[in-house]
């Protein structure tokens, strides 16, 4: 793995953090290979920390759980697709502006490819949650270019 900086790391596995909680609330609902998706998004949430010293990728762990917390706070009696639908649309902006580009052979690219698809099953839900999402998507992207992340630099 090229160098990364620990801002980096965060930018790489903040994704995969921020959609396990809603992931959980649906995996009730999901059957044995779908279930797999949570699987997919732990492994997502520790590869970009991998070569780390143990104390570095504690420390490094510690902050993206941090920012998931902060993200998330708002969120916590809201329906969960409104939650999903945020993060969808965050990360969808972000691979389209080309700030973060997804490796196909990844976890985190792999757990996409089933959710997405998941997601488009309930479009009923999303005509009616999809501007609340588009609009804390904006939200969730400069509470975090605040903090310095996913600028593109």
């Amino acid at each position: 793995m090229p160098y990364l900086s620990d801002r980096q790391r965060v930018e790489l596995a903040l994704p995969a953090r921020l959609l396990i909680r809603p992931a959980q609330r649906c995996a009730e609902e999901w059957n044995g290979d779908d279930s797999e998706i949570l699987t997919q998004l732990e492994n997502a949430c520790y590869q970009p920390l991998e070569g780390l010293d143990p104390i570095k990728k504690a420390k490094v762990a510690k902050r993206i759980n941090r920012i998931q917390k902060e993200l998330l706070s708002s969120f916590e009696n809201r329906p969960v697709m409104v939650v999903f639908l945020t993060i969808i649309y965050w990360l969808n902006d972000l691979l389209e502006r080309e700030i973060i580009v997804l490796d196909s052979n990844s976890d985190f690219a792999k757990a996409c490819e089933t959710l997405f698809p998941m997601l488009n099953e309930h479009s009923e839900l999303i005509d009616g949650m999809s501007k609340s999402a588009e609009k804390n998507a904006r939200r969730f992207n400069e509470k975090l270019n605040k903090g310095g992340y996913y600028n593109g630099g």
